[in-house]
Parts: C-alpha cells; structure tokens; sequence
C-alpha cells in the first residue's frame, strides 16, 4: 500500500526554497557539471541541448520550452535555433540569474520568454501552444508526484504533433525521501512506459546519456537516458494514478525514517557540499572553498566531523 502523498503544492514550495538556496551559494556548481566558469557551463549547455533535440526537423519553425530552464544553460544554444523559446522553472533566483546572463550574451530578446513557476504545473503556458517540451537534469531531482503532474501537463501545452524530450534514469527503481529535491530517481523501465501511456504518449525511443563523465551506475541498476515521447489524443489519467504508475510503492516517508538527525547530516547536499569545498581547497580557491564549507555547515547541526577536519585544512592553507 502507498504512504498517504504530500500535498504536491507542500513539495514545489520545498524545490523553491531548496534551489534557491543552492543558486544562491553557487549557480554553475549547483546546475552544471561546467562549474569551473561560465564559458564552460555554456559549452556544456551546447552539448546537451544538441543531443536532447537530435532528430527534430526544422527546429526555426518550431516553439520549445525547457522546464527546470535554471540559469539558462540550454536555453542560450536554444535560442540559436528555435523561432520561439520559453524557459520555466521553480526557483525565483535562477530565473533572475538567467535573465542577467542571457543579456550578457545578447540573447534575451522577444524570442525567449522566462517563467517562474509554481512547481507543479505548466499553467502560465496556453494549451497546444508548443511543438517541443523538454527537460534535462531537472525532472530526475523532483518528487514523482511533480514528474506525473509534468508529464500531464506535457500533454496538455504541446501541440498534435508535438514531442516531449526528457533526461531520465531508468532501470532498478529507487524509492527516495519524498521531500527530497536533489537525490536522482530512478524508476522500472515498464513503469516509465505505463506511466507515460496514462498521461497520454507513446515511448518513440529510449537511448543511453553518454557524457564525458560517468552518469551511469549500471551496477545498481542505474542507467541515465534520454527518452522521446510523442504526444497522443488519449485524454490523461489524473496525478496521483501517472505517480502510483510510475513508482506503485510511493517514495518514502518522513515517518520511515529511523533517525531523521543522522539522515539531515548525511544527506547528499551536505556531502555535495563537502567534497566542492575540497576540489575548491585543491584549486587554490580559497574564499570559494571556505563559502562552500560554511554552506556545507549551515546544512549540518550539530556540525559533523567531516565539516571542521575539512575546515581546519582550508584555513591552514
């Protein structure tokens, strides 16, 4: 039986509160694996758009909307080859920083729309108002009940003939923390596709993520892939049957948990956070090393050993 859900509303605030955090500390870091500087965010922004759209024909006639837009990444090579382009996302702060950025590099204009979201539905978006929805790096990280409810909404804004491309991680399915607005969810391949079908698509292709990094746990059963969904004329099911679809168990539960301190402390941001701090240490960058441990101890009470052992060393540096 699935634990009672949490007011899907309740979820997208947390993702605000969570990524605004985040961008706040550290934009590249926190969206991109081209964190070293912003000319690499952007190339790697180039990189993964190009596989994202692989395959669409005439992309200059065509609308897109990236949800979980962030900083921009992919909304900048977007801008080079669609005729209209919307980005959404959660959090106020990313939006504010993709406006900035984009003007910097000439490509804010009236092509591009920025949007923040409530982070749950698409409804700042006319009905079969876009040819191609997409997501990268974004719908991984939010509870299962915001991927249903995106994935009806998907069928909601695009147009007959439209597609949907997404990043997911298929294969063994992950129950995670329900609450939790960074751990990856990885779900059953026949769930996925089940899943898809009840909010009104087909499964075109499933084809693996290959990056310059590993991005795949194929010994966990773990497979990172980009999936080509195209949009049907069947009516979708509600939320909550997409959700128990895709993940029949639910996620889990602030209740499960044994010992809520010892799982806040070793939690993924945190370690996130930790091992940041000592690449920024090893660099030489030492201002940027000491903000990511302080960050990395704002989200650990009582501070944890990791936290002052990596102080220590950072300040004889």
């Amino acid at each position: 039986m699935i634990a009672l859900m949490t007011d899907i509303r309740t979820l997208a605030e947390k993702m605000r509160a969570d990524w605004n955090r985040r961008i706040d500390h550290d934009y590249r870091f926190w969206m991109s694996d081209g964190h070293l500087s912003d000319e690499i965010m952007w190339e790697t922004g180039e990189r993964d758009l190009s596989m994202l759209i692989d395959g669409i024909l005439l992309p200059e006639q065509k609308s897109v909307l990236e949800v979980g837009c962030g900083v921009g990444r992919l909304l900048r090579p977007a801008a080079a080859r669609f005729k209209r382009v919307v980005g959404i996302d959660v959090s106020d702060v990313a939006i504010q920083h993709a406006k900035e950025l984009l003007r910097d590099k000439g490509v804010i204009n009236n092509s591009i729309q920025l949007l923040v979201g409530n982070g749950s539905d698409l409804r700042e978006i006319a009905d079969r108002s876009i040819d191609v929805a997409c997501s990268f790096a974004a719908l991984t990280s939010m509870p299962t009940t915001v991927i249903a409810n995106y994935l009806r909404e998907f069928h909601r804004v695009l147009d007959c003939a439209g597609v949907a491309r997404i990043q997911m991680y298929l294969g063994k399915a992950h129950r995670v923390l329900e609450g939790d607005t960074l751990h990856l969810r990885c779900y059953d391949s026949g769930c996925f596709s089940k899943a898809c079908e009840l909010a009104g698509f087909e499964v075109e292709w499933i084809s693996d993520l290959n990056l310059p990094f590993q991005v795949s746990l194929e010994e966990k059963g773990i497979k990172a892939v980009l999936v080509s969904l195209k949009r049907n004329d069947r009516e979708p099911h509600s939320c909550d049957e997409i959700s128990r679809a895709l993940l029949p168990e639910g996620e889990v539960q602030e209740s499960e948990i044994v010992d809520p301190e010892a799982f806040y402390i070793a939690g993924l941001e945190h370690l996130m956070a930790l091992k940041y701090a000592e690449e920024l240490s090893t660099r030489g960058e030492i201002e940027r090393a000491r903000a990511a441990i302080n960050y990395a101890a704002s989200l650990a009470r009582p501070r944890s050993v990791q936290v002052c052992e990596l102080l220590d060393r950072i300040v004889d540096s």
